[in-house]
């Protein structure tokens, strides 16, 4: 989150927010949101959002998406009312939204997952990307090539000409896929082990403030770039690609259960897999230090990032055509 904002959202305001709501924000807990303010109160979950990162027009897209996904059997935390059927509240410069909070516990990041919870995994998102073919909404969100996690050379800084060279490479390549219904929708594109709970079994997927319109293939991506850097994997080419050797076999099993595998353009997925790359790269430089991280995913991340990014080294060097 960015530091103007973070100032905007003074006491008072935030007084404003929560007495304009009708919650005492002394009973909220805070869920230490990333990108906004984020807090559960019993079994719903409060989101506060600034004008800067989702217009209302953006932020009605994903509850419009939310509502019919959870319609057509999607497993995600679907939007709850305001009384008098409010969707979002806006105070000043900032727009607040309420989810259901589903039951169940968040993935245990330093472990590998069961096989159940990936081919659960594959099957929802299977779901997804069948429900979402049918999808023509009154909001429509921003597509992938006018988010703000993929404007590069904003954020990414200019003393790198190199990576920046690649990402313009990446995205004018991007830009000339195929883009019909049959493999490109809206999608959540950030549905990693961070963004669903998990009860006996069941999972229920949430953080949609990310979906935008793609490829079904970089929805996957994003899973598979996410697995790969998970503590538990050791920091290594050969050690990422069989992580995913082992995952996506399994994934595929539950999403071919719900939508065929072909959908996902697999010839492109080295390219879905650098965008994720260079998605994530360009969002630690704008809202970190680079040279200043803690222990943790952004420091494994980043570790000769640079470097192989400048020489076009795969994150996940694998062969995906038999798929």
């Amino acid at each position: 989150m960015e530091n103007e904002v973070i100032n905007a959202y003074t006491t008072s305001v935030r007084e404003e927010v929560f007495g304009t709501i009708g919650v005492k924000f002394a009973d909220v807990l805070d869920l230490q949101g990333f990108e906004n303010f984020v807090y559960g109160i019993g079994d719903r979950v409060i989101r506060v959002t600034h004008d800067s990162h989702r217009t209302v027009e953006q932020l009605l897209g994903e509850l419009e998406f939310l509502r019919y996904l959870h319609a057509g059997g999607g497993a995600v935390s679907k939007p709850v009312l305001f009384p008098g059927d409010v969707e979002l509240v806006t105070v000043g410069d900032f727009h607040v939204c309420q989810f259901e909070r589903a039951a169940g516990l968040g993935a245990t990041m330093d472990q590998p997952y069961s096989r159940e919870v990936i081919r659960q995994w594959g099957k929802s998102i299977g779901v997804f990307h069948r429900l979402t073919r049918g999808f023509k909404p009154a909001h429509p969100r921003q597509s992938w090539i006018d988010d703000e996690n993929h404007q590069f050379e904003k954020r990414i800084p200019a003393d790198q000409p190199k990576v920046l060279a690649r990402s313009s490479e990446l995205m004018l390549r991007l830009s000339r896929l195929e883009d019909s219904s049959d493999v490109y929708g809206l999608i959540h594109s950030d549905a990693h082990a961070g963004n669903y709970v998990n009860d006996q079994g069941a999972l229920t997927f949430f953080d949609f403030d990310d979906c935008l319109y793609a490829w079904f293939g970089y929805d996957v991506a994003t899973i598979l770039l996410g697995v790969a850097i998970q503590p538990w994997v050791d920091d290594g080419q050969a050690a990422r690609s069989a992580v995913i050797l082992n995952f996506l076999p399994v994934f595929m099993e539950g999403y071919s259960e719900e939508n065929e595998s072909g959908c996902l353009m697999w010839h492109h997925m080295h390219d879905f897999l650098t965008l994720r790359e260079l998605s994530l790269y360009a969002v630690i430089h704008a809202h970190m230090d680079p040279d200043d991280l803690d222990e943790g995913m952004p420091l494994k991340f980043m570790r000769g990032r640079r470097e192989r990014i400048e020489q076009a080294q795969p994150y996940v060097d694998l062969d995906f055509s038999s798929y």
